[in-house]
């Protein structure tokens, strides 16, 4: 894969992960594939209503709809949104063909909006596969050269020591303290030291990412290799 290639679906699994790691988004997402058809969003509204516990009532998930999710949907290209008449419909991304990004749209529960949060940054979905396939306890400068070689797609490769900087940098100050706070891994700061927590919400998500025996679609194809999912 070329670069450009590869930054582009890269950008475009980020997108993705980010406007569907919220509960009610993936929610009103399932309903639009369920129903194969144009649906006016205040019937969308109606059925989130219907479906989903802590929704007072349809006016309200309308709200939500028109001002937050929608907006987020459709800037994803995953739905194609006529203010006009008031309807929407699934886009043609070809994510929506992919049998894992249903089951990844199907993931409820706690800590399921953290998990895709965690996995919507790519440096974070480097960082948790490369502690998940390690599966001891690494170093942080550790860490940051193994996420720099699988940044540069070359296992042997040594790493700019002014560039392992830059990222245990940003490792320490951002990323683990979010990964750490959400129970994904477990990091001790004054140490230097961290490794995976084997959160059931984040394996519930690699999971459906690494699903055997499927077609990967454009756009979301290069996820499972790049996160090293494994079967454990």
């Amino acid at each position: 894969m070329n670069s450009k290639r590869g930054t582009r679906h890269a950008d475009s699994r980020t997108r993705t992960l980010q406007c569907i790691a919220d509960g009610r988004r993936r929610a009103a997402l399932r309903i639009l594939l369920d129903a194969e058809e144009r649906l006016p969003v205040r019937e969308v509204a109606s059925r989130l209503a219907d479906a989903e516990r802590g929704v007072p009532d349809a006016a309200a998930a309308e709200t939500g709809l028109v001002h937050v999710h929608l907006p987020a949907l459709s800037d994803a290209g995953l739905v194609e949104w006529d203010r006009d008449d008031e309807c929407v419909e699934t886009a043609t991304h070809p994510v929506l063909d992919d049998p894992r990004f249903r089951e990844l749209l199907e993931t409820d529960g706690d800590g399921a909006d953290e998990a895709l949060s965690a996995l919507s940054d790519e440096r974070r979905r480097l960082a948790l596969a490369v502690l998940r396939d390690d599966g001891t306890t690494v170093s942080r400068s550790a860490l940051a050269g193994e996420v720099l070689r699988r940044e540069a797609g070359d296992a042997d490769t040594n790493p700019d020591a002014d560039d392992v900087r830059r990222v245990e940098f940003r490792l320490h100050h951002v990323h683990l303290p979010k990964l750490d706070d959400a129970d994904f891994v477990a990091y001790d700061p004054e140490r230097g030291r961290v490794s995976y927590a084997d959160h059931p919400a984040l394996e519930t998500v690699f999971a459906a990412v690494h699903e055997a025996g499927v077609d990967p679609a454009d756009g979301f194809d290069d996820l499972s290799a790049e996160c090293g999912l494994s079967r454990r």
